[in-house]
């Protein structure tokens, strides 16, 4: 296996010298190459012309200005875009279409991933941003100089390819003193264990889930121990009367499960992770898919569905009475103990990230974008519904999906931008994505 980590500098910009001595310190220790890629800037004066000497002679042949494949799927560019930019990713997905992956000097973390043909290749396609070693001090006095030097990254990506070609990338955000990477929390020259905050999972819909990529998540989080564990949408909803299938008769007379089934089936994987995972809390987060059960319940759907008209009337009884119609479900048949039901008026933080909003339900009743919830929460959130991970403009992460990547819903068109991802949040309220890419 072969290991990098790959940053950017800013020419004729101070560099952060406690994050280079960190970034040593890790590759020393994990046997690492530091490269170190060049953002866009002009020179103004010739004292900064001096400094990028000075950093050039610093670094020497660690430094990349021409572009390269690191391997077979992931490609280094040298395409220079202003610091000042507020999406640095926009209007480059013809460049990840010719080169699957693509790595982009930049001082902040974005990351998109782009459609693939699932029948040639479940090796995923997307553009990653490095962060950066240099300081935010030559952004300029202008609109969008200004809005983006606080969303400024002092971090890099750590890269793992194995003599396969397949790859892992997860972001390093340095916090002042250190970073974390994983379990592990790195400073110039020491490595300290330390659980991680939390975990957010993709939307992992019980009715549809990979086995591979929830097995995959499962040796994760017996392996970092995170203090908690956030899930969304595990109700998918999809066997009964989802008021997607509202006059498709046949459609449903053909579903593999009842409601009853899907609902015990469901409940058994948030027993599972307790039994499993008896150190962490566990948050179920209020989510779209659980709420079509509300929507079914409350337009009495289940009068004329004869295969789930018991349970029907037995959840409808429940909701009359108050009660939270997915958590009774769930404790109907496992009683669970340390599983919290969040409702969607809950805040829930952790290190200042918020982790109750699964992303669905914008501002004022409309629906949810990414770009809306990064200026919404200043960057410091984690979401989840859109299956399909990011790192947005403002530095807000969306989780992906542990869903088999076409499902009956996306009309098995065979071309999806999702991924299975997860979300790990770190003490220090840094966060990085760990993206599961099949062997």
């Amino acid at each position: 296996m072969k290991k990098y980590v790959l940053t950017s500098y800013i020419p004729n910009t101070e560099i952060n010298a406690d994050f280079v001595q960190c970034l040593n310190n890790f590759c020393k220790v994990n046997n690492a190459e530091l490269q170190v890629l060049q953002c866009k800037h002009n020179y103004n004066s010739d004292a900064e012309q001096l400094l990028e000497m000075a950093i050039r002679e610093e670094f020497g042949d660690t430094i990349k200005t021409t572009a390269y494949n690191l391997s077979r799927h992931l490609f280094v560019s040298d395409f220079r875009i202003s610091i000042n930019t507020i999406d640095p990713i926009s209007g480059m997905e013809s460049l990840v279409s010719k080169h699957t992956n693509v790595v982009l000097p930049f001082p902040r973390h974005r990351f998109k991933t782009v459609p693939r043909m699932l029948k040639e290749s479940h090796t995923p396609r997307a553009i990653w941003c490095t962060g950066t070693i240099s300081e935010a001090t030559t952004y300029k006095n202008n609109k969008s100089g200004n809005r983006m030097k606080d969303y400024h990254v002092i971090g890099a990506l750590y890269v793992e390819i194995q003599d396969s070609g397949r790859f892992s990338i997860r972001q390093i955000q340095f916090d002042g003193k250190g970073f974390f990477e994983l379990d592990k929390y790195y400073t110039s020259n020491k490595v300290t264990n330390i659980r991680p905050a939390a975990i957010s999972l993709g939307d992992d819909h019980a009715l549809f889930q990979s086995p591979y990529a929830m097995a995959k998540t499962e040796e994760i989080i017996a392996k970092l121990k995170p203090a908690s564990i956030f899930r969304h949408d595990t109700l998918d909803f999809g066997s009964a009367g989802s008021h997607h299938l509202i006059g498709k008769h046949l459609t449903k007379s053909m579903l593999p499960t009842t409601l009853e089934e899907e609902l015990e089936l469901t409940s058994k994987t948030i027993k599972r992770f307790e039994e499993l995972f008896p150190f962490a809390k566990q948050y179920m987060v209020a989510s779209n898919h659980p709420e079509h059960l509300d929507r079914y319940l409350d337009e009495a759907r289940y009068y004329d569905d004869y295969p789930n008209h018991v349970i029907g009337l037995e959840l409808a009884l429940a909701k009359a009475k108050g009660k939270d119609v997915y958590e009774y479900a769930m404790n109907k048949y496992n009683k669970l103990n340390n599983t919290t039901f969040l409702t969607r008026k809950c805040s829930l933080k952790i290190a200042g990230v918020e982790m109750a909003d699964h992303g669905d339900n914008g501002a004022n009743g409309s629906k949810g974008t990414v770009r809306e919830k990064g200026i919404t929460y200043s960057g410091k959130v984690i979401t989840g519904h859109t299956h399909s991970p990011e790192i947005g403009v403002f530095g807000n992460f969306v989780n992906g999906t542990l869903t088999h990547l076409s499902l009956p819903y996306t009309k098995d068109s065979g071309s999806s931008s999702w991924l299975w991802t997860n979300t790990l949040l770190y003490p220090n309220g840094k966060m990085t994505h760990i993206h599961i890419i099949p062997e």
